[in-house]
């Protein structure tokens, strides 16, 4: 699956035809000149192997907006975030469809502070208050990050790692709240004493299945679980299947990491060293913040904790 184009497809599509009409919802090109040779000769261009690329480049840059929009949507569809050098500027584009697009491409992206900046810049530039809304909300405020460093990326650790204990978190004992407004940080639904005895079951899976339907955003994820007893252990990790797209983790109300690779993130395996912060032989609380801009979102297969010596 290809989560980016996928969205892109959703609305863009309208825009790959363009001769004889604007693409719906677009408005009036303001130049007095004919708009139709135009786009006739960027079709041309744009069908050539050989004059597809600057047929490209230049048409971010077009004085018709309905070239501009066609050209940010191949950009986007066949580079993503790669080719956002060469559109950042269309942040400041003054027609409502060359800026919707943009925006429900910055709705992709999976990092925070990149999101907010465009966004801003969105604002900054546009005088349409449906796209000002939009864009206002994608302005983030949360701002967490660690790096996280495994036991066998130690270079003080020269011992050989083996896996001596391995555990398979529950898969229904999760509980999901929805948090579309971004602000569960600010409530601290990641501490341990946060009253989460509202908030919906769920099991492993994605979340569209299991009562959000539609949802795309962030979504908060709580788990209890008895650890094995220390023994000999020197480390402690979890294992993630897969989580679509975006999660933040914390476990017993301390930040442990991120995996934050934008839409691109949804099904890699990642690793977390969560040694410090585990209790062992006790309850554990694990919270999982999750960030999903299309399709499917959620925990969708198994975490595993594994006991290292």
């Amino acid at each position: 699956m290809n989560a980016l184009r996928s969205r892109i497809l959703l609305f863009a599509l309208p825009v790959i035809i363009l001769s004889g009409c604007l693409s719906a919802g677009g408005s009036a090109v303001t130049s007095t000149d004919d708009p139709i040779p135009g786009r006739n000769l960027y079709i041309q261009r744009l069908a050539s192997p050989s004059t597809r690329a600057q047929a490209i480049r230049e048409g971010l840059h077009s004085p018709d907006p309905v070239i501009r929009k066609n050209a940010l949507y191949e950009t986007i569809t066949e580079r993503g975030l790669d080719g956002l050098a060469d559109i950042e500027h269309l942040t400041r584009d003054q027609d409502p469809m060359v800026q919707g697009l943009m925006i429900d491409f910055v709705k992709t992206i999976g990092e925070p502070q990149l999101r907010t900046r465009l966004a801003k810049d969105i604002i900054a530039h546009s005088t349409d208050p449906a796209v000002q809304k939009a864009a206002k909300g994608m302005i983030a405020t949360f701002h967490y990050y660690r790096q996280n460093k495994r036991l066998r990326d130690d270079p003080t650790w020269d011992h050989e790692i083996e896996t001596i204990q391995t555990m398979i978190l529950p898969d229904d004992t999760w509980k999901i709240l929805a948090d579309p407004t971004e602000n569960g940080h600010k409530k601290k639904f990641f501490a341990v004493d946060f009253d989460d005895s509202a908030w919906k079951p769920i099991k492993v899976g994605g979340w569209e299945q299991q009562g959000l339907d539609g949802y795309d955003g962030v979504a908060w994820y709580r788990i209890t679980f008895i650890a094995p007893a220390k023994g000999q252990a020197n480390a402690a990790e979890l294992h993630f299947g897969a989580v679509d797209e975006v999660a933040w983790v914390w476990l017993n109300g301390v930040y442990v990491s991120q995996h934050d690779l934008g839409p691109q993130g949804w099904n890699i395996p990642f690793i977390m060293d969560i040694t410090p912060e585990i209790k062992w032989g006790e309850k554990n609380l694990l919270v999982v913040r999750v960030y999903d801009s299309v399709m499917q979102g959620g925990i969708w297969k198994p975490i595993t904790l594994h006991v290292l010596k």
